[in-house]
């Protein structure tokens, strides 16, 4: 049987829709009959507009027997249709959800998160459905090494079932405090996190294989992972600078729980007391009673006290904008740590009255209490606007919405979770939650420009549209299947949160109970987007109109053939025939690749370093469609892209959106790289002000990035962001390094670019003869020009040529390669100490030539802020491959 017809569904003939529609009358309902599910014979081109569309399908949801999306979403629909008593009807109905047959809509108007679409109906029995994970130290006795232990245990299990992980560190001692029973003193809590980066690095590493059986992933879940930190924490110091050094808890994204009594004292320009409990002086209630909740521990009776520092003797006492401009600087200049506002979060909480929060999931969309889990699904705004009237068709968000919400409180009874108490959450909370993507192409379509004051409307009155048929949907199921069971009707109406909803809406509540403690998240959806045919990402601004996206892939497609050498073999601007197939060696940065161009415009590379590579063109979902009715002008207003928009439209969005979302927003605010530092504080401190933005994160053009999160909605696909690296000049200063490793002689050059260096070169001498003749002509630097021919020569002093070509020099493709990549990292910015101790750890064919690098590199770290983490002292030298303090003895191994 055909698919339904183009004309009744507003489809172009690729199965594409057009939307010309309206509106609709809404009490009408779209069914599918079983035969037309089954023969949705819709092919993945007929589906998918791009192919990087295609590529995220097949990398990261296709699974098993699946050959085509329609048979990804049966998957779907039929897993979470096992729990109604009617299954082929609700098979039918969350068919229609995920597919869009017969609503209307293109394909994907709404998608679930990637673990469900994933996982769901696999039979993969311990991969979990849900995205988003909470841990923490339990029980009695939170701060001890058992308890440590335990939550590693539990941090293990939630990675290794492909969850994201979050939890709060604030309940461990401090640095320096006294562990009873063996009289030392403790690392701290943030000296303690490389136990859990180390851990989580190596749980998600995978075997690096692949596989050619269908029950096997070819990729798995990068399981991402957030730590948080209390402002009254004496080790919070620490924390905030934690990640200024480069590799370190690079498994982390990391955020400090920021209270309203701080930003107060920062408002008042008062002082800070760092505060913990008095482990000491009252054991037992300690073990008992401290769960990091500091107001509830105080109430309980338990002491707090300022902290005195042990290395001084002194309390440890702030200015209060001190402690907030050191993490204003940090997030300015290296955008983490991100600041979440504990207290508005607690105040929000519709389960206030038996919860407490101090943590979130890795993508900050969900603040969830220990052992809190939630699950992930998301409404594709792009296929929800009626493009003939120019706004939302609200008649079809209330047919998807009560499905959607039915769709994913199946999966809390459906979902494997690891541990015992995330079960009771799902079953006890029932927590879901229900976002939305494509909020930038949507306002496109829609030519209204994001972040003005008609864009706010618009995406306000949407989100309260959504609350409240969400709120209903979900009161309509607790009548149908029971309230969660911690529901308490007069506590939980209570809640500013839902005293924003409707009258109708509470009055439901209060009728018919509710399904669902909490309905609503924003998440990040990068993954997730791109799937749906690549609209903006979340309720993110459009990025770019279109992108040129490199990604590294497994081998050439059929047609496509390889030429006989590596790209270093080959002259740029040379071509080259590779059985009829044309390539070309051009300049990349100082490398060579070769590139060829297939149809359209998809190039492939060979990358001296990355291998096969393909550069494709990706143009926005808005973009792509406007063009084809006509209607797109990229002059317009309302084609705004993050660099056109300033930093207030974001903000501006964000408030539109947070009283009716009754968890979080994942939301970057994006600030330009010479954005002032004082407006850049006042952005955080107006978000505070709002009390329903529940945190920020900024991203500022050209600084150091935060750890790249692998949490797919979370599958927010972001990665690190790229540095420009300053040009080369044609010449540059350089010390000579002669270096003798196991029996080998090394040369090794380091080039400066204004006193920093910024290349390195690597060749082995001949036995101990100097470079420039016997001894007393033996000089230790020179200058490395680079030729129009872009090989590099060696000049002396004097400026005599005296090694023409140094890579010629080089002994192998690996020297070759690795001092490419050092230099590099010297280029954009990597500091000379964490390169050192890098190389320290070459083993294999590269050892002696990598330890002879770090040697050279060494001499010149102390003109690149080597100084002890623990007392700051410069006085750091390298023992067996270590730094260490000769001041203190501090070393980053102990």
């Amino acid at each position: 049987m055909a698919a339904p017809a183009e004309s009744t569904n507003g489809h172009a003939s690729n199965g594409h829709r057009v939307n010309t529609r309206s509106g609709r009358n809404g009490s009408h309902q779209y069914q599918l009959s079983e035969s037309d599910l089954i023969t949705d014979d819709r092919t993945n081109d007929d589906i998918f507009e791009t192919e990087i569309s295609e590529e995220v399908y097949g990398q990261n949801y296709q699974y098993g027997t699946d050959d085509r999306v329609p048979d990804t979403w049966y998957r779907n629909a039929r897993a979470m249709a096992q729990v109604e008593d009617d299954t082929d009807m609700w098979t039918q109905r969350f068919y229609q959800l995920l597919s869009g047959k017969g609503l209307g809509t293109g394909p994907f108007p709404f998608t679930p998160g990637g673990r469900i679409f994933a996982n769901a109906g696999t039979g993969l029995g311990k991969a979990t459905l849900i995205n988003c994970f909470v841990s923490g130290f339990q029980g009695h006795d939170q701060d001890s090494m058992d308890e440590i232990q335990a939550e590693l245990t539990r941090q293990a299990k939630i990675l290794a079932s492909e969850g994201g992980y979050g939890f709060c560190a604030h309940i461990m001692r401090p640095r320096g405090a006294r562990i009873g029973g063996v009289g030392s003193m403790t690392p701290g809590a943030v000296q303690m996190l490389d136990v859990w980066n180390k851990q989580a690095a190596t749980i998600v590493a995978g075997s690096g294989m692949k596989s050619d059986r269908d029950d096997v992933k070819d990729k798995i879940r990068k399981g991402a992972q957030m730590v948080t930190m209390g402002i009254w924490h004496p080790d919070i110091i620490e924390f905030i600078e934690a990640k200024q050094e480069p590799g370190r808890l690079h498994k982390f994204n990391m955020s400090v729980l920021i209270t309203d009594e701080f930003m107060e004292a920062v408002k008042n320009d008062d002082t800070w007391a760092l505060r913990f409990p008095d482990y000491e002086n009252e054991k037992e209630f300690y073990k008992q009673h401290w769960d990091g909740n500091l107001k509830a521990y105080q109430e309980k009776g338990g002491t707090v006290k300022t902290w005195t520092d042990p290395a001084t003797g002194e309390p440890a006492v702030y200015e209060a904008r001190e402690i907030w401009n050191r993490i204003m600087d940090s997030t300015y200049n290296r955008n983490e740590p991100g600041v979440i506002f504990v207290d508005t979060i607690n105040k929000e909480n519709n389960l206030g009255y038996v919860e407490h929060i101090n943590a979130t999931n890795p993508c900050g969309e969900q603040v969830l209490p220990v052992g809190g889990v939630c699950l992930l699904g998301n409404l594709n705004v792009t296929q929800l606007v009626d493009r003939e009237a120019g706004t939302i068709d609200y008649d079809l968000v209330d047919d998807l919405v009560p499905l959607a919400v039915r769709f994913l409180d199946n999966v809390n009874d459906l979902s494997y979770v690891p541990l015992e108490e995330q079960q009771r959450n799902l079953q006890e909370k029932r927590r879901i939650g229900l976002g939305h993507y494509g909020d930038g192409s949507a306002l496109m379509m829609m030519k209204t420009r994001y972040g003005s004051e008609e864009g706010a409307r618009v995406m306000r009155e949407f989100q309260e549209h959504l609350a409240n048929q969400a709120y209903q949907a979900s009161a309509r199921l607790a009548e149908e299947k029971g309230a969660f069971p911690l529901f308490d009707k007069d506590e939980y109406l209570s809640s500013p949160f839902v005293q924003r909803l409707s009258d109708k809406t509470k009055e439901m509540i209060g009728d018919l109970g509710l399904r669902n403690s909490h309905l609503l998240s924003i998440q990040p959806t990068g993954n997730t987007s791109t799937l749906g045919n690549a609209p903006s990402s979340g309720i993110e601004p459009v990025f770019m109109h279109s992108y040129i996206r490199t990604s590294e892939q497994p081998a050439l497609p059929d047609g496509i053939n390889r030429p006989p050498m590596s790209p270093n073999a080959y002259e740029v601007g040379q071509d080259i025939d590779a059985d009829g197939t044309a390539w070309t060696a051009e300049e990349q940065g100082d490398e060579t690749v070769l590139r060829c161009q297939e149809e359209g415009h998809t190039h492939w590379q060979i990358h001296p370093t990355r291998d096969i590579c393909k550069d494709q063109e990706v143009k926005d979902y808005a973009v792509r469609h406007m063009e084809t009715d006509g209607t797109w002008d990229p002059d317009a207003d309302w084609a705004v892209t993050t660099r056109d928009l300033d930093v207030d439209d974001h903000l501006t969005q964000m408030k539109a959106l947070a009283p009716f979302v009754d968890s979080s927003m994942s939301k970057t605010v994006n600030v330009p790289n010479d954005y002032p530092f004082e407006d850049f504080k006042e952005l955080y401190k107006k978000a505070h002000d709002t009390g329903v933005i529940k945190g920020v994160t900024t991203y500022r053009a050209g600084t150091m990035s935060a750890v790249l999160s692998g949490e797919d909605d979370g599958d927010d696909d972001r990665t690190v962001p790229r540095t420009e690296a300053p040009d080369r000049p044609e010449t540059l200063p350089c010390a000579i390094h002669r270096v003798r490793y196991q029996g080998d002689h090394w040369t090794i050059l380091v080039g400066f670019l204004e006193d920093h260096p910024y290349e390195v070169f690597a060749f082995k001498s001949e036995g101990e003869a100097p470079l420039f003749g016997d001894d007393s002509e033996r000089v230790d630097e020179g200058y490395i020009r680079k030729n129009e021919s872009r090989h590099y020569s060696l000049l002396g002093p004097n400026g005599t040529v005296v090694i023409g070509d140094i890579t010629s020099h080089m002994p192998s493709d690996d020297v070759r390669v690795e001092t490419r990549l050092v230099s590099t990292a010297l280029r954009h910015g990597s500091k000379i100490d964490f390169l050192v101790e890098q190389l320290e750890k070459a083993e294999g064919s590269i050892a002696s030539f990598g330890q002879s690098m770090a040697k050279a590199l060494r001499a010149h770290a102390t003109d690149h802020e080597v100084t002890c983490d623990k007392c700051g002292s410069a006085n750091v030298r390298h023992v067996e491959g270590c730094m260490e303090c000769a001041d203190c003895g501090h070393s980053r191994c102990s």
